[in-house]
């Protein structure tokens, strides 16, 4: 199964590049300097997230985010993307259907985004750095709270980020890529090691091209 994905993937690529080709634009990584400034992205996602470490039985929880970001020039295919998201995160246990936790975070990604021009129309995006996250609220079993006083986990977080992305027909986005927390965020008194993991999804459609293109 994973030999078959990766040759699809391969495949997928020699074909953007074939397309380059034909379009008289070769695939372009440019160091020149950025021909315009800061630009602006809404992007929303699907996520599916658990708690890793001295726990077993955990399951992955379909989760949902939503974000602003600002992709700031530094060359014309390097990039630093940041922002603010919502993002919705926790584990699903086996056995109940509510023997479950979820945490909701505001996430502040800082990340060094790599960009590559296929075409004038297609474009890579490879994304790297650290999030940092604070937890807002959240619910354990549907009754405590996850944070707070009376919580198990702390609010802040803090871990690695690594996604990458592709746009098409100019601005339409789809990304994939992984959170992994890099901080115990067990509170309580018990010697157990807890951890953010976060698979995820997401995409954006600008209204505006200028909004998402280099």
């Amino acid at each position: 199964m994973k030999k078959t994905i990766f040759i699809l993937v391969i495949a997928f690529f020699a074909h953007l590049s074939v397309m380059s080709q034909n379009d008289g634009n070769p695939p372009q990584l440019s160091t020149n300097k950025a021909d315009h400034g800061v630009r602006f992205s809404i992007e929303l996602g699907l996520n599916m997230s658990k708690l890793t470490g001295d726990i077993t039985n955990e399951k992955y929880s379909l989760q949902y985010n939503a974000g602003a970001y600002a992709h700031i020039p530094i060359i014309r295919s390097l990039y630093v993307k940041t922002g603010l998201q919502y993002t919705a995160k926790g584990v699903k246990g086996k056995g109940r259907e509510n023997n479950r936790i979820d945490a909701n975070y505001i996430e502040l990604p800082l990340l060094l985004s790599y960009r590559y021009d296929f075409n004038r129309n297609t474009q890579l995006q490879v994304n790297v750095g650290p999030y940092f996250a604070y937890g807002i609220s959240g619910e354990i079993m549907g009754d405590l709270d996850t944070f707070g006083d009376n919580g198990v986990l702390e609010r802040y977080d803090t871990g690695l980020h690594m996604g990458v992305g592709l746009i098409a027909a100019k601005n339409a986005y789809v990304g994939f890529g992984y959170e992994i927390g890099l901080k115990n965020i067990n509170k309580t008194e018990d010697d157990i090691s807890l951890k953010n993991s976060n698979i995820f999804c997401e995409s954006r459609i600008c209204l505006l091209e200028c909004l998402c293109r280099t």
